[in-house]
């Protein structure tokens, strides 16, 4: 992510680039047993809608995008602005439907991150104000094995 950024953005300085990094990819951890990356908890979930026919509803950037425009409340902040156009009301619109929908049943939301959501781990147990995470992280209990 670093080396994409540094290539998307000459113009960023190192410590820049750092912070933008950052804002996207959780930093390695050393102590998995207090400290675990949240989608390692198993409470963190990276979604997005679909329609009747399964074709993914637009969101204004495609999954995993790291601009200022994948932030969840990019449209509404856009808009006290400017005047959206028709598209852009659409984006905000299937952004609001996810929003609400996963805060409706317990759900945080990253905020940088459009698509991504958490619950249990730590970055829903700092957003809500419960006292402590729920998950720690998880170890399947059987061994992967790659299908080939």
């Amino acid at each position: 992510m670093k080396q994409t950024l540094t290539e998307q953005s000459p113009d960023l300085t190192e410590s820049q680039v750092l912070k933008r990094t950052l804002t996207n990819v959780a930093p390695p951890t050393s102590d998995i047993v207090h400290r675990p990356a949240p989608h390692n908890t198993g409470g963190a979930v990276d979604l997005l809608i679909v329609d009747d026919l399964g074709v993914p509803l637009d969101f204004g950037t495609p999954f995993d995008d790291h601009t200022e425009v994948a932030r969840t409340s990019y449209f509404e902040e856009k808009q006290t602005r400017t005047e959206l156009d028709s598209a852009e009301i659409a984006y905000r619109d299937h952004r609001r439907l996810l929003y609400n929908v996963m805060v409706s049943v317990g759900f945080t939301n990253y905020t940088d991150e459009w698509w991504h959501f958490d619950y249990g781990n730590q970055n829903w147990a700092w957003q809500s104000g419960a006292d402590h995470a729920i998950y720690g992280t998880i170890e399947p209990p059987f061994t992967w094995r790659k299908p080939y």
